[in-house]
């Protein structure tokens, strides 16, 4: 399992647009997203629109010359007020319609959640969908927690040979460029949880992902303790391995619970244990 991101050197007027980035809600926030855009533009389309990577790799001078802009400053201000309002407020839609589940949790277990694509962690429809009810979640206030898996080697992506051969491109994701957390438990261990697979002891930690309001847990089971079979389980959305499919399967039903509580997550109501699949997975998320 990888370290987490470090965060980019920026001027003290404007630290705020790292936390900014680290929150996906920018991407359906058209004002973020045009002040990201101002700080150069051509780099934010070279950059697939990811902040993360922006600040990264942005000229240093650029970032102080809009340290100093006074337009600038004026949007960058009213999204950092937003944000603020965002995650202190809760007179939200859901906590003002049922005010006695506002402290209850709603598991919500996909394959793939499409968010974007910055973050490859869905294929296709399925997971723009999944990651659709993540944003108007968090827009309504529902308290939703995402439970997912971590794909280290992303969706399956191909390419043509120069011989014309088609192959698959092994290629891990760059986690420095996405905007994850990981989590750890009290003493600071990434393992989480532990599940029996395949007569083994598999460890599986987390990654927390912020959109909006909403948490979302991608387990991992990419850990140096794991024998190297199991820590492929979660390398790829779609595999042709199909103790991958089932590994799958059985690590997010049986370590959600751990990691939502080691993670400081209220365990969700009805999160199922090591002996049970969420019903929710083959209904809500296909046979992925």
């Amino acid at each position: 399992m990888t370290s987490a991101p470090s965060q980019p050197n920026l001027p003290e007027r404007i630290k705020g647009l790292s936390s900014i980035a680290a929150n996906l809600s920018w991407s359906w926030n058209r004002d973020a997203r045009a002040l990201f855009r101002s700080i150069d533009q051509a780099l934010w389309h070279l950059t697939r629109h990811n902040p993360i990577e922006l600040l990264r790799r942005v000229d240093p001078a650029r970032l102080e010359t809009a340290a100093k802009d006074p337009d600038f400053l004026k949007s960058y201000d009213t999204i950092v007020e937003w944000n603020r309002f965002v995650a202190a407020t809760h007179d939200t839609w859901f906590e003002t319609s049922y005010r006695d589940l506002a402290e209850r949790r709603i598991a919500y277990f996909c394959a793939e959640f499409g968010l974007h694509n910055s973050v490859p962690i869905y294929s296709g429809g399925l997971g723009v969908l999944a990651g659709d009810h993540c944003k108007a979640a968090s827009d309504l206030g529902v308290p939703l927690v995402g439970v997912g898996l971590f794909y280290t080697k992303g969706y399956a992506d191909q390419r043509l040979r120069l011989d014309g051969w088609q192959e698959d491109a092994e290629e891990r994701v760059d986690i420095a460029s996405m905007p994850l957390e990981q989590v750890r438990g009290p003493k600071g261990d990434p393992c989480l949880a532990t599940v029996k697979m395949s007569g083994r002891t598999v460890s599986v930690g987390a990654w927390r992902l912020t959109v909006g309001r909403v948490p979302i847990l991608l387990l991992d089971t990419s850990l140096e303790q794991n024998d190297p079979a199991d820590r492929g389980l979660s390398n790829r959305l779609y595999a042709g391995d199909p103790r991958c499919g089932s590994g799958k399967n059985g690590c997010s039903a049986s370590a959600a619970s751990a990691c939502c509580a080691r993670s400081g997550t209220t365990p969700p109501s009805g999160t199922p244990t090591r002996d049970t699949r969420p019903s929710c997975w083959s209904s809500a998320c296909g046979s992925s």
